[in-house]
């Protein structure tokens, strides 16, 4: 029973392929999806269980599903025509914060990537080294033709291949590092999320270049001997250097260098921390800030997917409610700024209450640092757990899985038509979320109180 179930979850990855790849599919994606979500966590206890051959069924759970969904076209988004956008832009040589793409300037760049492009008026968003991965994919593809599938595929092929080397990674490190607190069956927490397959091998989202920096945190976590050497200075400028880099491909890893700084106590190890950060941020970033108005360009557009875009953000709808319901003047114009100022108090405050005092401890603080930064937002796709999912390994929690399966069910936005966002099915899906993780960690303090000293 336990083949044929993890057998039958490999074998449903083939079906997303098939689907048309037009948005009058969404109905068709929400149920099979729905129904993918609920058999991977039916088999989340298989493997810890105990499997024969288990490290077959890791390779075979980590490399086939990522194959079968590789010829997935982008229909669920259009982020990628947008990273593929700005690669050709950077490999042309211009500064990619300096235009939108429908500025005149650049019209003789135009063609099939420029069609399937949205916001065209705004500039990107997107970091210097996720920029950088832009351009290796659109390079990548000119041999193949160039066209705007070949780039996709190519950037689909190094966003799975970073990805996989993460897990492999990781892997080994639960392998060989013989954690008490994540064996390798943890892995499965990951594995059995259809979440990732879909969001990256499906539709090429940039998320999967967190997993690598993140990945590599865990090991200088757990590459010590023990806790106290985890703050020398090697390690803290290691660590600093990772999170900038992080910070590079997207902006919001940057707070985990808060939460080192308070676990670092002396002063050169707190300053190996800064050094090895800013030195990754300067000199990755410094090609295209040079221009100062680059820079400029850039928090105007952050400013602008943060306080005027919006989806599935059930905590600003959450807030706006509340200020509706206190009569707020003129509430939906500064609400987004006010969650983001909710969202750095929780962070702080977080900084400031997590007790850690050895590797276990840093890491379950990393995830819920990390977890309020992603999540507390007016916009909250899909894709943003996956890094959640990966720092879950070696915490272990059920929640997440469950509450990042059903978070799939946003797609149910093309399940009408017009597509419309489903508020009531989104509330559903957050208020199941926190009440599962809210019941996880009840049941983990009773299991810690009856435990012997």
């Amino acid at each position: 029973m336990r083949t044929s179930g993890l057998l039958l979850y490999l074998v449903a990855f083939l079906v997303y392929p098939f689907l048309p790849a037009t948005r009058d599919s969404g109905l068709a994606f929400t149920i099979v999806c729905g129904l993918h979500v609920l058999l991977g966590l039916a088999l989340l206890p298989v493997l810890a269980r105990g499997l024969r051959r288990r490290a077959l069924w890791f390779l075979a759970l980590i490399f086939l599903p990522r194959l079968f969904c590789l010829p997935m076209h982008p229909w669920l988004s259009d982020d990628a025509w947008r990273y593929l956008w700005d690669g050709g832009l950077v490999l042309d040589g211009k500064n990619v914060y300096l235009y939108a793409p429908a500025d005149p300037a650049l019209e003789h760049l135009r063609g099939e990537v420029y069609d399937f492009v949205d916001y065209r008026d705004v500039k990107t968003i997107y970091p210097p080294l996720a920029q950088l991965g832009f351009s290796a994919a659109v390079l990548m593809a000119r041999p193949f033709g160039g066209g705007a599938f070949a780039q996709f595929v190519c950037l689909k092929v190094l966003l799975v291949g970073t990805e996989i080397f993460a897990l492999l990674l990781l892997l080994r490190m639960l392998r060989y590092r013989r954690s008490a607190h994540a064996p390798p069956s943890a892995l499965g927490l990951y594995l059995l999320s259809p979440l990732p397959v879909i969001e990256f091998a499906g539709q090429g989202h940039l998320d999967a270049w967190l997993l690598p920096p993140l990945a590599v945190l865990i090991g200088i976590v757990l590459a010590v001997r023990g806790f106290e050497h985890v703050g020398k200075q090697k390690n803290a400028f290691k660590a600093g250097a990772v999170i900038g880099a992080a910070a590079l491909i997207k902006v919001l890893p940057i707070v985990l260098v808060g939460l080192w700084w308070r676990c670092l106590r002396g002063v050169k190890q707190r300053a190996a921390l800064l050094a090895g950060c800013v030195l990754c941020l300067l000199l990755l970033s410094a090609p295209f800030f040079l221009d100062v108005q680059a820079f400029v360009n850039l928090r105007e557009t952050a400013a602008y997917y943060s306080n005027v875009l919006e989806f599935n953000g059930v905590p600003l709808y959450v807030l706006k409610a509340v200020l509706d319901l206190v009569e707020a003047p003129n509430y939906w114009e500064w609400a987004p700024n006010l969650l983001s100022a909710l969202r750095l108090s929780v962070v702080f405050v977080l900084l400031l209450r997590l007790n850690v005092r050895g590797r276990h401890e840093l890491l379950r603080a990393m995830f819920w640092v990390l977890c309020a930064a992603l999540l507390i937002s007016s916009k909250v796709h899909t894709w943003y757990f996956a890094p959640l999912l990966l720092l879950n390994v070696m915490i272990g929690f059920r929640w997440l899985p469950f509450f990042a399966g059903f978070s799939m069910l946003t797609y149910a936005i093309y399940a009408v038509s017009p597509p419309a966002e489903a508020y009531v099915l989104e509330y559903i899906v957050w208020s199941a979320g926190l009440a599962a993780m809210l019941w996880e960690l009840s049941l983990n303090k009773r299991r810690a109180l009856q435990s012997p000293a």
